[in-house]
This record gives structure tokens, sequence and C-alpha cells, in this order.
């Protein structure tokens, strides 16, 4: 199972590359039942059973930061924690696509210095880990959203039980603030709307905000230059079809309602802001602009300068 090759979304091209710019870089894709994905009417029955392929495509940004020196990772895909059976029974891979990927780029994994985690949940914040659950960053400083952090402080993944959490992760996010390679940064949905908020370690060219419809406390990273901005929208708009503000994933939101409003809210700064919005979970689409007809009219969205996977 393959979800493709990195694909520069926004910036230079890379070999007389400057300034920033912003990758779509493929880890280890996953499966699960259509029906799971989307609350689509025309999937019933078996077509809902069907096993579809779950992309991670996360983002790698280069030339960031105030300096212009920093690498930046977006979520890491799923990692090996998982029992082999299990990672057969989802289609998990054990070659390492985030590893090869950044290869292609000229980037190793010690060269990341800031990661930054939409949401610590298995299919986005794994494939940080090695086989034995060992951090595989050695230089970089962690951000992530407060809200999420003490959600999984409060509740942990127990060993042999599902969840959507990690087993051991708190303890190694708790290592990493005592360390203080870990910063973690406060919002709400309400901000949607606006500016963001900024992190002094990245300077006001990247903005991050805060929504709590597909789980507490969601960050989502833009990244800004003067040609545009690309958001990495991490389970927000998993794929191209969720953009629309009525399409959810059943088995995985949990408060469609509230995720229907933060999407018209955030659309309205994505539009104005003319910005990319980058695919988390889309096997073949990693990135688009989104166009409407009016401001409030994204039932009926067109899909421009879209990126490939």
């Amino acid at each position: 199972m393959s979800c493709g090759n990195p694909a520069l979304i926004l910036g230079n091209n890379p070999a007389t590359a400057a300034h920033l710019s912003v990758y779509s870089l493929p880890g280890r894709p996953t499966q699960f039942r259509a029906g799971h994905m989307r609350n689509d009417p025309t999937l019933v029955g078996d077509a809902a059973k069907q096993p579809v392929t779950v992309a991670a495509n996360c983002l790698l940004v280069k030339n960031a930061g105030p300096n212009q020196n920093l690498t930046i990772l977006c979520d890491a895909g799923s990692g090996l924690h998982l029992p082999a059976a299990t990672r057969s029974k989802l289609g998990i891979p054990d070659r390492d696509l985030l590893v090869e990927n950044l290869a292609m780029l000229g980037v190793s994994l010690a060269d990341i210095d800031i990661f930054i985690s939409s949401h610590p949940h298995w299919d986005h914040i794994g494939g940080i880990l090695d086989e034995t659950g060992n951090l595989r960053l050695p230089k970089a400083h962690i951000l992530l959203s407060r809200g999420a952090y003490q959600q999984n402080m409060e509740n942990p993944a127990i060993e042999g039980q599902p969840s959507s959490f990690i087993p051991g992760m708190p303890e190694k996010l708790q290592a990493l603030k005592q360390a203080g390679r870990l910063t973690l940064l406060s919002g709400d949905p309400s901000g949607l709307g606006g500016e963001g908020i900024t992190c002094n370690l990245l300077g006001d060219a990247v903005r991050f905000y805060f929504s709590g419809g597909h789980s507490e406390c969601q960050m989502h990273a833009v990244f800004l230059t003067d040609a545009g901005g690309v958001v990495f929208g991490g389970d927000f708009f998993p794929t191209a079809w969720h953009v629309a503000p009525e399409r959810y994933m059943p088995q995985f939101d949990r408060d469609p309602k509230q995720l229907a409003n933060e999407k018209e809210l955030f659309l309205q700064r994505v539009r104005t802001g003319h910005w990319h919005i980058s695919f988390y979970h889309d096997p073949q689409v990693a990135a688009a602009r989104v166009l409407v007809g009016g401001p409030e009219r994204y039932s009926s969205l067109i899909m421009g300068e879209e990126v490939r996977v």
C-alpha cells in the first residue's frame, strides 16, 4: 500500500530554496472501513464495510523561523507500537515511509528542530517512536496544545486495551517537559476566525489555531509566506471530501455539530488568507485551496490548485 512521495505545496524550488518551503510528506498509512471515515449516505451495506486506504500526509517545513534556519515536522503517522496482528489488520506497513520520504528531501529525523503535534492520537504521533517506544527525535522541541496534553495525562492508554492514545506517552511527554523540550500552547475554538496565536520559537510567520469537534484541543499550524499560506489540518479536514462543514467521520469525531460550526468559522479565515489546506488522511490530494461562491456557501465547494500525492 503506497500513498505517494513528498510533494511541494508552497515555496521555492528545493534546489535553490532560501525561504520557507512546505512539503506534504507521507508516513505510514492505515486502513479503515469506508463507513468509519465519512458520513456519506451513498455508503450503505457492503460498501460501508469496504476497507479504504487512510493516508498519513505529514508536513515538512524547511527554512522556517525568524532566522530561516529551522526544520519543522508536523505529525508523524503511525508507529510500530501496536502488536503485529493489529498492524496487519489495520494495513500498517513495517516499511518506514516517514524516514524514506524525509531522505528524498535530504532530511533525517536527527535534523528536525521542531515537532508540531496536532493531537497525540496514535496515527498522528506514533511515528516519532521506535519499535521499543523510545523517541526518534534526538534534538527536536515539541509543540502541543495544553488541552491535548492534559487530556492524555488524564486518560492514559492501557496496554492491550483500545485507545486513541499510546501506552506510556504521558510519561514521555512529562520527561520532555522536564527537559525543557516541550512547549504547551493554549487556545480555544473561539479564535478560529482571527489571527491565531504565535510562538516565540517560530515567530510571526507561523500561527496556531485550535478546534474541539474532532478531539479536545486539536491544534492547527498555519505557515505563512508572501505567496499565501498552508494550514496543517490534522483531523479537522482529514480529506478533501471533509472540507464541507456537514461532513464528518462518524466513528472518530467527538461532536459533529461543534465541528461543523468550527469549520464554518475557520473556512472564512482560510478563504480571506488564500491558504492551502493540507489533508492528512487523503491518499490522493495532499493539499488544495478552497474556492467558494460566497462566504456562507461552503456546501458547494470547488477545490483549486490541488497538490496531488
